[in-house]
């Protein structure tokens, strides 16, 4: 994400009457993860993993260390999620807004993907 909430894009261009276009372009869509029922993203890999990281990983990692915060330290969270002292209180009401419609698309894309 570039800094002001803009996204990037990148596009693939290459010339299709030379030999190995539908190779490339089945390479380059392997990359990619459907996201959303939307546009397909590249996702980096984690550690030493080869694969990307699947959006529906990122998303439970990103919550269960909020509710792990949120149930264990109980003083902490109020502190980050207090709006008129906390730098990032505004960033995780959007975080936890954008989960109730991203989580449920994702469980949905991917229930999709594996029952074809």
């Amino acid at each position: 994400m570039y800094p002001g909430g803009q996204g990037g894009t990148v596009h693939l261009a290459y010339p299709c009457s030379h030999t190995g276009y539908h190779e490339r372009t089945a390479d380059a869509l392997s990359h990619t993860t459907s996201y959303r029922l939307h546009d397909r993203y590249v996702f980096p890999a984690v550690g030493a993993n080869t694969d990307s990281l699947h959006p529906v990983m990122a998303w439970w990692a990103v919550l269960f260390a909020l509710s792990m915060l949120a149930r264990y330290h109980p003083e902490a969270w109020a502190d980050h999620i207090a709006v008129d002292n906390s730098k990032v209180a505004v960033r995780i009401e959007h975080l936890l807004t954008e989960a109730l419609t991203a989580v449920p698309e994702l469980l949905l894309q991917t229930i999709l993907d594996v029952s074809q």
